[in-house]
């Protein structure tokens, strides 16, 4: 990174990771559901990057001779728990046959050899196992959350990113084998949810550090307003709320406020940790899975840059570059107009 201070912030962070065992994925939201956002960033910053992250799968499914099969992928580590639960859950459903047609593939960041190699001698999945030391490969792929599943159609589109399906699993992968023809761009993600961020603006009101009550509605600026969601015990989204006063006085020059919003941390926590962490921004907080739900924030570090008009304009994580351009696009300016010094994650 540019900036010494991000690089000593980004060598603390580094140094938690393995007691965190969060090293190679992102942090969950405790409220985040299985559904991926129907929105992301620009147009054409996302369909790069698409492309980019399916050319890593597909390398990926080519040497595992699953190219042009349906593919459950999951990415996972041995010391995450929601990543165990979902590998028994692949390994029941290839045993019992019950999806005729889906493939399943499992994605091992973590980098002990001896601790992995006993946890699948345990486990014996019927399936392949890729051993991604390090998680260049889930990097590569977008899955910076552990566990990420992907599922994957005939031609090489992931069609799915999330928690595990298992409510709509079958119907999906049904839907997938039944198809004939490549969709080539022109699909909406499987359980891809479209959010009315104009009445979820107006729907919001939230507790304040000082107090008092305050909803977003009344927050937005002439060129709309910045949501910053994270949580007390997530380093990626420590790192990204570190950078994010200047990112927001950036983007205050276009009448862009910004907010900050704490999900699913208890109020003491919360309270304690913005004494010592002053964003010098208004700070929400939710103590309960409402907001999270309701703004569909899997993990954290979210942003979302909802428009004046009040539709989205960003959805994602906290690469700033992404924001400056889907910020360029919403508001009609030149390329390069808006720069941050900082780069912030592709983690959360």
């Amino acid at each position: 990174m540019k900036d010494n201070l991000v690089i000593l912030r980004l060598i603390a962070i580094l140094a938690l990771l393995p007691a965190l065992a969060v090293l190679g994925g992102g942090c969950k939201s405790k409220g985040g559901g299985g559904q991926t956002a129907a929105t992301g960033p620009s147009n054409t910053t996302q369909t790069v990057r698409m492309q980019q992250e399916e050319a890593a799968v597909g390398g990926l499914l080519a040497g595992q001779s699953l190219k042009g099969k349906v593919v459950l992928v999951a990415f996972g580590r041995i010391d995450c728990p929601l990543s165990g639960e979902g590998l028994d859950e692949m390994i029941s459903l290839h045993k019992s046959g019950s999806i005729a047609g889906l493939n399943f593939l499992r994605v091992e960041t973590a980098g002990d050899d001896q601790a992995v190699d006993a946890y699948y001698r345990k486990k014996a999945p019927p399936f392949a196992v890729y051993r991604d030391k390090g998680g260049k490969l889930a990097e590569s792929a977008g899955a910076t959350v552990t566990p990420t599943f992907m599922l994957v159609d005939k031609f090489g589109h992931i069609r799915y990113r999330g928690s595990f399906p298992q409510e709509r699993l079958d119907e999906w992968a049904a839907a997938l084998l039944a198809e004939k023809t490549d969709p080539k761009t022109d699909f909406i993600p499987l359980g891809a949810k479209d959010l009315n961020y104009a009445k979820l603006m107006g729907q919001t009101t939230l507790n304040s550090l000082d107090g008092k009550s305050q909803g977003l509605a009344g927050m937005a600026g002439k060129g709309g307003l910045l949501i910053f969601f994270g949580d007390t015990t997530c380093p990626y989204s420590e790192q990204a709320l570190g950078e994010f006063p200047a990112v927001a006085a950036a983007l205050g020059k276009y009448g862009i406020p910004a907010v900050v919003i704490n999900i699913d941390d208890q109020e003491k926590a919360v309270r304690n940790y913005y004494q010592t962490h002053k964003p010098g921004l208004p700070v929400l907080f939710d103590p309960t899975s409402s907001t999270s739900g309701s703004w569909n924030i899997q993990s954290v570090p979210t942003l979302v840059f909802v428009r004046a008009d009040g539709k989205a304009g960003y959805y994602g994580k906290a690469v700033w570059a992404d924001l400056g351009l889907a910020v360029e696009d919403a508001l009609g300016l030149a390329r390069g107009s808006v720069k941050f010094t900082a780069e912030g994650t592709k983690y959360g």
